[in-house]
């Protein structure tokens, strides 16, 4: 019978991602495990400077990995990752709201008066009038001549 082997070069392998990240649209988790990767890579770091630049041995690495695998700590990095996202989110709706609010202070400064729309309709409708009325004398040319029609403009009185 053959055992599953869940070693990676010899090392237990950490479920610390599958942990975080629920699915792959869980950019809290995804942030989360950037927040884990952070904190191991410090504690490496750390360790090297006061081990005279010696890497953390096996021992050290899972013990680091059996507190930062604990479910406090875990919710501690999620909460981390949602902090940070909320204020990038804060951020950038401060932002946009400048934007919006300077939009808004436009359009309102360049909304014209009521009188402005009721000249506009007015003068459509006079163009309209204009446009029935050339239609109507075409119209009535085609039936009578234009000769008939220009006579009979100029001799009504």
């Amino acid at each position: 019978m053959e055992t599953k082997n869940n070693s990676t070069n010899g090392n237990d392998y950490n479920q610390v991602y599958e942990k975080l990240v629920h699915d792959d649209k869980d950019f809290v988790g995804m942030l989360a495990y950037s927040i884990y990767k952070k904190q191991k890579q410090e504690f490496i770091l750390k360790y090297r400077s006061e081990h005279m630049g010696n890497r953390p041995d096996t021992n050290e690495l899972k013990r680091f990995h059996e507190l930062a695998s604990a479910s406090t700590q875990l919710l501690m990095y999620r909460n981390q990752a949602t902090e940070l996202i909320q204020g990038i989110t804060n951020f950038i709706l401060r932002e946009k709201k400048g934007d919006i609010d300077n939009y808004i202070k436009v359009q309102s400064k360049s909304k014209r008066s009521f009188m402005y729309g009721v000249f506009q309709s007015l003068l459509a409708s006079l163009i309209w009038i204009v446009i029935i009325s050339v239609v109507a004398v075409i119209l009535w040319s085609l039936q009578h001549g234009p000769f008939e029609t220009f006579k009979s403009i100029i001799n009504h009185e």
